[in-house]
């Protein structure tokens, strides 16, 4: 016992040795949280693990753009995450990959591939990240110029970006939010969305218990429910269909007679937006669901499926889709006839961007904002 106290010091000891004599641009140290040891990152990309902290592997084989700038430990103490000067993210052990700033870029101004390379991202992101840090799911990034910029399932608790050009480290506090630090000593200390210079961050008063929640009213009846239905008894318009037992999907068709499909769409997991009319001659609506009109918007962050019109349940910009149960993520933007103007499928997350002249938005996945 009295041997494992000492051995523990010894480490202890050493690791504060490192962290106060580390010159700035030489090996980057974090601690292993809940468990011994520690692992240090090299601007090449090289990882060491040390003190029985084990290697899960790192980016020195790598052609990197911008060299290595941070590390940052899991909360588990199994994996960790590598920052490069670019905003490149590696991930190792169980660490997940959440984006970046390049991903980002490339969604927003929608850029051919190898638009991007190691002689212009600089330049492209105006300016460059400086460190890396994490309180869970997700990892924040820090600018040069003190933005912070979230990528996963983590609060934004501000930014400094346009007061500095000298920012150092981003040191998360344990009462919640974030402290931004400066080479020239200045401070800023960053919650609720806000940054103040030289403030102490405290933890934050206790919410008041929630009043009871309002008894909700009664959802609107159904327009027509499962089934094939006349087009002469539906009115031109916007509408939303929500699944209805004993069916978990939605699904509408408008055919001929014949038989002969028009359009269509089915959706799992959520409800699907609709635009009905005479376009290309339907003679019947195939339904299965509740068919109800628009009404007001719904939120899709509370779906991992559905069809919802832009600009009236969700609005356009930057977002991110990580992948469902099933694996994978799925976004498109359509337009008012459900013809696709630009979509996404992949095995992981992805980022992307609405714009105003899109009318539909297809979801498969959890959808965050950027």
């Amino acid at each position: 016992m009295k041997a494992t106290k000492v051995l523990a010091g010894v480490l202890a000891g050493l690791l504060l040795l490192m962290l106060a004599v580390t010159p700035a641009g030489a090996d980057m140290i974090t601690g292993r949280p809940g468990a011994g040891g520690f692992w240090s990152a090299s601007s090449d990309g090289r990882v060491t693990a040390t003190g029985g902290a084990p290697w899960l592997g790192d980016a020195s084989h790598l052609h990197l753009w911008e060299p290595i700038v941070g590390i940052a430990a899991t909360q588990s103490g199994n994996g960790y995450w590598l920052a490069g000067r670019d905003s490149g993210v590696f991930a190792f052990g169980d660490a997940a990959y959440h984006g970046n700033l390049i991903d980002a870029l490339i969604a927003r101004d929608n850029l051919p591939p190898g638009t991007l390379n190691g002689d212009n991202i600089l330049d492209y992101l105006h300016g460059e990240i400086i460190d890396i840090d994490s309180t869970g799911n997700g990892y924040y990034l820090l600018g040069r110029d003190g933005g912070v910029f979230t990528f996963g399932h983590l609060p934004f608790h501000g930014s400094a970006a346009g007061q500095m050009n000298n920012a150092t480290s981003l040191e998360l506090s344990p009462t919640g939010g974030y402290y931004i630090n400066a080479a020239d000593g200045r401070r800023w200390a960053c919650s609720g969305g806000v940054c103040v210079q030289n403030a102490v961050l405290t933890p934050p008063s206790p919410a008041p218990p929630p009043p009871s929640p309002p008894t909700p009213a009664p959802a609107p009846a159904c327009i027509l429910t499962h089934g094939v239905h006349p087009i002469s008894s539906i009115p031109n318009g916007w509408y939303r269909i929500w699944p209805r037992a004993p069916f978990t999907h939605t699904y509408y068709g408008l055919e001929t007679f014949g038989g002969d499909i028009i359009r269509n769409e089915i959706t799992f997991d959520g409800p699907q937006a609709v635009y009905i009319d005479r376009s290309g001659s339907p003679d019947v609506l195939e339904l299965t669901g509740c068919l109800r009109h628009l009404g007001p918007a719904v939120s899709p962050f509370n779906f991992t499926g559905g069809v919802y019109v832009v600009g009236h349940d969700i609005q356009p910009g930057f977002y991110r889709v990580d992948p469902d149960d099933t694996g994978s993520s799925y976004w498109g933007a359509y337009d008012i006839y459900g013809n696709i103007l630009d979509n996404g499928f992949s095995l992981g997350p992805q980022t992307f961007a609405l714009f105003a002249d899109d009318v539909l938005f297809d979801l498969g996945g959890f959808l965050a904002r950027l």
